[in-house]
């Protein structure tokens, strides 16, 4: 999950929450939090995304590994559990639809050239 994510353009990681909770960020902007927590699943960490709240739904009833976004708003984003048997298709396409999500919302001179519209 690291990889994937220091791997899109511009794309930095911090700890503000602590050293158990990483956050992922383009020019400030959270596009994914690695982090786990007991409450979410006792034994794999998870990763909150950001996603279209038309979609959040959908995405919690078809999906096992998919939860309501812990501590984050119910209606942005969704917790993704982190285990083996977790499709990595899956994890990518939520990880980049994430990090576009945030990128949009960037004035256009901070975008990373494969974004600009």
């Amino acid at each position: 999950m690291r990889a994937l994510a220091l791997a899109l353009p511009d794309a930095r990681s911090d700890f503000p929450f602590g050293p158990d909770a990483e956050a992922f960020r383009i020019h400030g902007r959270m596009f994914a939090l690695l982090t786990s927590s007991p409450r979410v699943s006792t034994e794999h960490a998870f990763v909150n995304l950001k996603v279209e709240p038309v979609l959040v739904d959908g995405l919690v009833a078809a999906h096992d590994d998919v939860l309501p976004g812990w501590h984050m708003h119910k209606r942005h984003w969704v917790s993704l559990v982190l285990h083996d048997d977790l499709d990595p298709m899956l994890l990518e396409q939520l990880l980049e639809d994430s990090y576009d999500l945030v990128v949009a919302k960037l004035p256009v001179r901070l975008r990373p050239v494969t974004h600009e519209r």
